[in-house]
């Protein structure tokens, strides 16, 4: 053996000329690739004893902690828990996570940022954050910066994958049906942009927002009168 090649390694490979190796996918955006799903979630008033059980039981390795409004605020994995229980007694696992915030971003957060990208970012922005953070996972959120979406490293190494086949695909087609099919596939990009359009035009502008600074502790936003819960979210119980 002369080495290992790991996940962040292969996207690496596809960041230093994403035009060439996912081709039009590169400049597709995340919905567009379908990595919107719903996401699930756990609120900030819940008691971190919840928050535990939810991720054992729901096998996850990462958990969207959010605020009322259903912003993502946080994210929790099973080393951030791990990093705080030896300080805490059992019976304060039942207080909400909300307190546990301040300290975790010490402990951990600080050094550990999570990232988030707007829906209509492109797959090459995504590349680089993850290489630019670190990270091996990206939350999706919409314009009311509400999750809708995650996508991973393995999620971008299928969309490689994808690729790889269409252009095997291609490259078996004679000319004329190469030509129709790329002008199928034009139609169908212009038709998803148009779309993508209307969709931001009826919500108004937003800024976007790399939020990497979202774990700073800031109390006083997550609270207040809850919302609605949308659609794109599963709370954990």
């Amino acid at each position: 053996m002369v080495g290992i090649l790991s996940q962040i390694d292969v996207v690496r490979f596809l960041d230093a000329d994403a035009t060439k190796t996912l081709g039009e996918n590169a400049q597709k955006t995340l919905a567009e690739l379908n990595f919107l799903k719903p996401v699930k979630v756990i609120k900030v008033t819940a008691p971190m004893l919840t928050a535990i059980v939810a991720m054992e039981r729901e096998g996850l390795r990462s958990l969207a902690v959010v605020d009322n409004h259903w912003h993502i605020v946080a994210q929790l994995s099973p080393s951030d828990i791990m990093s705080v229980l030896p300080s805490v007694k059992f019976t304060d696992l039942n207080r909400p996570l909300l307190e546990y915030l301040p300290r975790l971003h010490d402990l951990v957060w600080k050094n550990k940022p999570m990232v988030c990208l707007h829906e209509t970012d492109t797959l090459a922005t995504g590349l680089r954050e993850l290489i630019l953070h670190g990270v091996h996972q990206l939350w999706i959120v919409n314009l009311h910066k509400v999750p809708v979406g995650v996508a991973t490293l393995t999620d971008v190494l299928q969309v490689f994958m994808r690729h790889l086949d269409a252009v095997a695909f291609t490259k078996a087609l004679t000319p004329k049906e190469a030509q129709l099919v790329s002008k199928q596939a034009e139609a169908k990009r212009n038709h998803d942009q148009q779309q993508q359009r209307r969709a931001e035009w009826s919500h108004g502008s937003v800024s976007r927002k790399h939020m990497t600074d979202a774990h700073t502790p800031q109390p006083d936003l997550y609270l207040g009168a809850p919302d609605a819960k949308p659609d794109s979210v599963i709370e954990l119980l």
